[in-house]
């Protein structure tokens, strides 16, 4: 994934608009539409405010980090909840997901 396809799955999962991530950021939201458009990763400092904005590391929307999608809050939650469940409960859990996935 890019860095604003980054940006988007932060944004979605904090419930935040691309406005307010550009009001809090402070820069126009016209630089969003355009970066994805370009395909291209805004200014250092611009990315990084960016980052602090999401709450994130910068690393994580430049998808440096190799664990990037197991290190992101909501997966890591998931992986949490997951390791108190008994061997039983996870088997349970992933075949109520086979059923519901098809």
């Amino acid at each position: 994934m890019g860095f604003w396809q980054n940006v988007d799955d932060e944004l979605k999962y904090l419930g935040m608009s691309r406005k307010e991530l550009a009001q809090k950021a402070d820069f126009p939201d016209s630089y969003i539409p355009k970066g994805i458009k370009r395909n291209s990763i805004p200014a250092a400092d611009l990315a990084l405010k960016i980052a602090h904005a999401l709450n994130t590391s910068l690393e994580s929307l430049l998808d440096m980090s190799e664990s990037n999608e197991i290190s992101h809050p909501k997966n890591s939650n998931f992986i949490a909840q997951w390791e108190k469940l008994s061997q039983a409960q996870q088997e349970k859990l992933v075949e109520f997901l086979e059923v519901m996935s098809k």
